[in-house]
């Protein structure tokens, strides 16, 4: 009782064409402007639905339309199945450096660590800040070119040079700065987003920062070794209404760490895998854009496509 079907008059409208045109953005906000409000839900009857006005070009346009937003469609979902399987491998290959190492497991009579791997607590690794934020009323302190991260900002890529809000010179003074280099982790609510600092920034409260001392652990390894072992860190926030790691817990969280040239040799391994990710998720953002510029217009025929001869 919640789905409609709409049966479309092929005479009059090609069926894929049909489609599109009711997941036309436009469509979108005259449904909206149209829904019964209601208590945890809203909903659309059949005269809302029929009512919607829709561009009809001749069906030879039609299907011509549909072809090229089809296509659209086809190739955005073959570039997220290469995100995802590229996603699934990357947490394989992580599963096998970070537990085994770049060389051959060499299991000990005292140890599950690799040869020359040690356990180490987090704490040890470097400084830990937690972020703080500047006084929200004083505008002094924002608006200016210093990110400010925030959990909302972590997770989308590996290296973080922008937020969605900045801070001033003055802003920055009222808090803790945060190095290039720095791993910052999302600590509550967010648990386990993550993200390295490659500017000079500073993070709210949710947000705890490793500085590490690059003599123990390179800052890509140690981003990636923080990136396995979230679940274990989402484990350590347990179930309260707002998920937290206390800071204490946090520094005596235990991660194995190899040498610094296999630490690197991991790190440029994985980075790799990332970069592919990342190059196809930015063709996938780059034709979604493209896409949604294109399916209003050529709805509303603003853009007109071109027929072969002989077509209806």
């Amino acid at each position: 009782m919640n789905l409609m079907r709409v049966v479309f008059d092929r005479q009059r409208i090609d069926p894929l064409f049909g489609y599109y045109s009711l997941s036309d953005p436009r469509a979108k906000r005259y449904f909206e402007r149209r829904a019964k409000k209601a208590i945890n839900q809203a909903s659309l009857n059949r005269t809302d639905i029929g009512g919607l006005p829709i561009h009809l070009p001749p069906r030879a346009e039609q299907r011509k339309i549909a072809s090229i937003l089809s296509s659209m469609d086809g190739a955005i979902a073959k570039t997220r199945t290469v995100i995802d399987h590229m996603r699934v491998v990357r947490r394989g290959l992580m599963q096998e450096l970070l537990t085994r190492g770049v060389r051959e497991w060499h299991a000990t009579h005292t140890s599950d660590l690799p040869s020359g791997w040690k356990l180490k607590k987090i704490g040890d690794l470097g400084e830990i800040i937690t972020g703080s934020t500047p006084r929200t009323n004083n505008s002094m302190f924002w608006n200016g070119t210093i990110p400010f991260v925030t959990p909302s900002d972590l997770g989308h890529a590996r290296e973080i040079d922008s937020a969605i809000r900045n801070v001033s010179e003055k802003g920055l003074a009222q808090v803790r700065a945060i190095p290039a280099g720095a791993v910052m982790v999302a600590c509550i609510a967010s648990i386990g987003k993550l993200g390295i600092a490659k500017t000079r920034c500073c993070t709210n409260q949710q947000i705890n920062s490793i500085i590490p001392d690059t003599s123990i652990v390179y800052p890509e390894y140690l981003y990636y070794a923080m990136l396995f072992a979230s679940s274990k860190l989402i484990e350590l926030a347990g179930t309260t209404a707002v998920p937290i790691v206390s800071k204490g817990r946090f520094a005596a969280m235990n991660l194995a760490i190899p040498t610094i040239a296999e630490q690197r040799e991991i790190g440029a391994i994985l980075a790799s895998l990332d970069q592919v990710i990342h190059v196809n998720e930015t063709r996938r953002v780059a034709l979604a854009k493209t896409r949604l510029g294109l399916i209003s217009r050529l709805l509303a025929g603003e853009l007109r496509v071109g027929l072969d001869s002989g077509t209806d």
